[in-house]
C-alpha cells in the first residue's frame, strides 16, 4: 500500500502531538518491530516518519527537503 507524502507528514504531526519529545523513538519502536516481523516495507516507512518527526522537531516545515 502507498502512503502519501502528505500522509507521512500527518503522520508525524499526529505522533509529536501524542508522544511529544518521545515521538522520533516511538516511530523507530514501531519500525524495529517491523522489521523483526519480516515486513521491510513497514520498516522503511516508519523510518521515513521517524525522520520527518526529527525534521519537525528541529522546525523544518513538512515538505521541505529531508536532509
Amino acid at each position: 500500500m502507498a502512503v502519501s507524502e502528505q500522509d507521512r507528514w500527518r503522520v508525524a504531526q499526529q505522533l509529536i502531538s501524542t508522544y511529544g519529545g518521545l515521538a522520533e523513538h516511538q516511530a523507530r519502536v514501531l519500525a524495529a518491530r517491523l522489521l523483526s516481523d519480516d515486513n521491510p516495507e513497514g520498516f522503511s516507512l516508519w523510518q521515513d516518519i521517524a525522520l520527518r518527526v526529527h525534521q519537525l522537531q528541529l522546525g523544518k516545515s513538512p515538505g521541505m527537503p529531508l536532509h
